[in-house]
C-alpha cells in the first residue's frame, strides 16, 4: 500500500505529461492489476513483487515512446550493412545451383520470410513491453517467456555461437583481402602480402569500433560499409558480358531451372544472407521515436533495397560466369583452371582490385555489429543488461571477443566447413525458425495477441516447416560434400 501511494503521489499529478504506457500502467495499478508472474521466495505468485517491478521500471526508465537515439534512416542502414555481407558475394555461385528464375523465386520468398520474421520480433517485443515484461527487448527473454527458460538460454547459446563465427569469418576475409593487394599495389613482399598481418592491422580497428555502446552510435559507419557493396555490385554490374584479357564472356550452362541436388547448396545461402535478427528487438530498442508502425516501415524498406541489391549480382555474376563461377565472386585469377577455364576477374582489374579493397573496409565496418550483439548475447546469458553496464566493462568485452576472432581467424587453417555448418544448425534456426515458434506460441496469448488471426498461424507454420526444412537440407548437403 504504501508503494501505491508513493506511485500515485509521484505520477498522477503528472498524468498530462505521461506517455501512453505510463498511463495504461497508473490504470493498471489503480485497478488493482499490479503485474504478472511475480513470485515470492516460496514460488507463489505475489502482487506486491509485480507492483515493485513496475514502480522501479517507472522511476528508472528514460521514455517509453523510445529509449535511444536511433532514427528512420539510421536504422534502416544498421540493418542493411548487418545484412549485406561476405553472403553476397556467393549469391551467383546460389543461382549457378539453382536457375536464374528459380534462384529469383527463392530469393524473393526467403527475403519476405526473413522480412516477416522481423515483423514477429519486433511486435513480440512491443507487445511484451506493454504488459511490463522484464527484458522485453531480447530474443532470449521471447524465447524464455514462450517456452521456459531452457529454450531461452538456448537461443541465447545459438545467437553467441553464431555472430561469434560471423566474427571470425569477416576477420578471415577482411586480411585475405587486402593480403593479395599488397603484393600487386605496394609491391610488398614477405610477412607483408601474409593474411595473417592484414589480420592483425584490422583488429586494431576491430577494438576500436567495437567499443561502442550501442548500435544506433554506429549507423555512420553502417552507411559507409553499405555503400562499400554497392560500389561491387556496379563494378559486376558493369563487368557482365565484357571481354576480360582476350577472353570473350559468355557464361556456360546458364539456364532458368536446375533441378538438381545442388539445389540444396543455394538454399542455407539464401537464408543467411538476410541474417540479423538477433539484433531486431535491440534496433527497435534504440529507437529515438519507437512504435511498431514506423519500425514496419524500416523493415520494408531494409528488405526492398537488400533483395535488389541481391537480385542484380545475383543475376549479373551467374550471366557473366554461368556454371564456372565460384563461391567467391571476387576471387583472383590465376591462370584459369585445370580445364583452362577462365573462372573469375583478373588480378590486374583495377575497378576490381578496388572493390577487394573496399571489401576490406566493409568489413572493417561490419564487424563492429555482430560483436556488439555477440556481446549482448553473452550479457545476457550471465543475467546481465548491456545498456546498464559501465562502458569500460563493455569495452574490454568487445576487446575479448576481437582478440579471441582474430586469433582463431590467424591461426585456423580452413574454417569454412565449420562455418558453413554453423550457418545451417544456427543461422536458420534464428532467422526463420524460433521467430515461427514464437509466434505459434506468443500469438495464442491472449493478453499479448487479443486478436485471433489465421493468417498470423498460417505465418507462424509456414516459417517452421521451411526453417527446419533449410536447416535440414543444408546440414544434408554439407554432409554429403565433406563425405564426397
Amino acid at each position: 500500500l504504501k508503494l501505491q501511494f508513493l506511485y500515485l503521489i509521484v505520477y498522477h499529478p503528472t498524468r498530462g505529461t505521461m506517455t501512453r504506457d505510463e498511463r495504461r500502467g497508473l490504470r493498471d495499478e489503480e485497478g488493482g492489476h499490479y503485474g504478472t508472474d511475480a513470485r515470492d521466495s516460496a514460488g507463489n505468485r505475489s502482487e506486491e513483487g509485480g507492483l515493485v517491478r513496475r514502480l522501479s521500471s517507472a522511476l528508472t526508465s528514460k521514455k517509453n515512446a523510445g529509449e535511444g537515439t536511433g532514427t528512420f534512416w539510421g536504422t534502416v542502414f544498421n540493418i542493411l550493412s548487418n545484412v549485406v555481407g561476405g553472403g553476397v558475394l556467393a549469391l551467383p555461385y546460389a543461382f549457378a545451383q539453382t536457375g536464374w528464375l528459380l534462384g529469383i523465386v527463392g530469393l524473393i520468398f526467403v527475403g519476405g520470410l526473413s522480412g516477416y520474421a522481423m515483423w514477429t520480433l519486433m511486435q513480440c517485443a512491443e507487445r511484451l513491453h506493454q504488459i511490463g515484461e522484464p527484458d522485453a527487448f531480447s530474443y532470449k527473454a521471447m524465447m524464455r517467456r514462450a517456452f521456459g527458460n531452457f529454450w531461452g538460454g538456448a537461443v541465447e547459446a545459438c545467437i553467441i555461437w553464431y555472430t561469434f563465427g560471423c566474427c571470425v569469418t569477416y576477420a578471415s576475409i577482411a586480411g585475405t583481402s587486402l593480403a593479395p593487394l599488397a603484393d600487386n599495389w605496394l609491391g610488398l613482399s614477405g610477412f607483408w602480402t601474409d593474411r595473417k598481418c592484414w589480420t592483425l592491422l584490422a583488429a586494431v580497428f576491430f577494438a576500436l569500433a567495437s567499443s561502442a555502446k550501442n548500435l544506433a552510435e554506429l549507423k555512420f559507419t553502417s552507411l559507409l560499409a553499405f555503400l562499400t557493396i554497392v560500389y561491387v555490385i556496379i563494378v559486376v554490374v558493369v563487368r557482365t558480358g565484357q571481354p576480360e584479357a582476350g577472353i570473350p564472356h559468355v557464361g556456360p550452362g546458364v539456364t532458368a531451372f536446375s533441378f538438381t541436388t545442388s539445389i540444396f547448396k543455394a538454399i542455407p545461402l539464401f537464408s543467411v544472407s538476410y541474417g540479423c535478427h538477433y539484433n531486431i528487438p535491440v534496433y527497435y530498442h534504440d529507437l529515438k521515436e519507437r512504435n511498431p508502425k514506423s519500425f514496419t516501415k524500416i523493415i520494408l524498406t531494409a528488405i526492398a533495397l537488400i533483395t535488389a541489391n541481391y537480385l542484380v549480382i545475383a543475376l549479373c555474376g551467374y550471366i557473366h560466369f554461368g556454371t564456372d563461377v565460384s563461391s567467391y565472386i571476387l576471387g583472383f585469377k590465376t591462370g584459369g583452371d585445370e580445364n583452362g577455364k577462365h573462372t573469375q576477374f583478373s588480378a590486374t582489374d583495377t575497378p576490381v582490385n578496388v572493390g577487394r579493397l573496399l571489401m576490406f573496409v566493409h568489413f572493417a565496418f561490419v564487424y563492429p555489429l555482430i560483436c556488439l550483439a555477440c556481446r549482448r548475447s553473452f550479457n545476457l546469458a550471465l543475467g546481465k543488461d548491456s545498456s546498464t553496464m559501465k562502458w569500460s566493462v563493455l569495452a574490454l568485452q568487445s576487446l575479448a571477443i576481437v582478440i579471441a576472432s582474430v586469433t582463431i581467424a590467424i591461426f585456423v587453417g580452413d574454417i569454412g566447413t565449420i562455418l558453413d555448418y554453423n550457418g545451417a544448425l544456427f543461422g536458420v534456426f534464428i532467422i526463420i525458425t524460433f521467430p515461427g515458434f514464437l509466434l505459434r506460441k506468443l500469438g495464442n496469448d491472449r493478453t499479448l495477441f487479443p486478436e485471433p488471426s489465421t493468417f498470423r498461424t498460417v505465418m507462424a507454420y509456414v516459417m517452421i516447416v521451411s526453417g527446419l526444412l533449410f536447416s535440414v537440407c543444408g546440414l544434408t548437403e554439407q554432409i554429403i560434400t565433406d563425405a564426397s
